[in-house]
């Protein structure tokens, strides 16, 4: 119970500490900007991928982007060198708050 009771703080001590920053760095991102992800799929994920379309996509993870789209193709690069059976993606979204 009582690293429960430590835990406590520290997970609320880091909310207070998250909340400021995003206080702190939400003003120089009032206006939309993009950013670029690069991944490796599966030929199967890539075809559902292209499946859905005009749809919605969601991600179930968190996840590493560039506001830098030379950033993005380079991962996509490494990850096809590795394996020659990926399909290289690159997502561009836009982040509007």
């Amino acid at each position: 119970m009582e690293a429960m009771s430590k835990l406590g703080f520290f997970i609320r001590s880091l909310h207070l500490q998250l909340k400021q920053l995003h206080q702190q760095q939400s003003a120089n991102f009032r206006k939309p900007f993009t950013v670029y992800r690069g991944q490796g799929m599966t030929k199967e994920d890539f075809k559902n991928l292209l499946d859905s379309k005009g749809g919605l996509l969601s991600f179930n993870n968190f996840l590493s982007a560039s506001m830098e789209r030379k950033v993005g193709m380079e991962f996509v690069e490494r990850t096809m060198k590795k394996n020659k059976d990926i399909v290289g993606v690159i997502f561009i979204m836009t982040i509007d708050q």
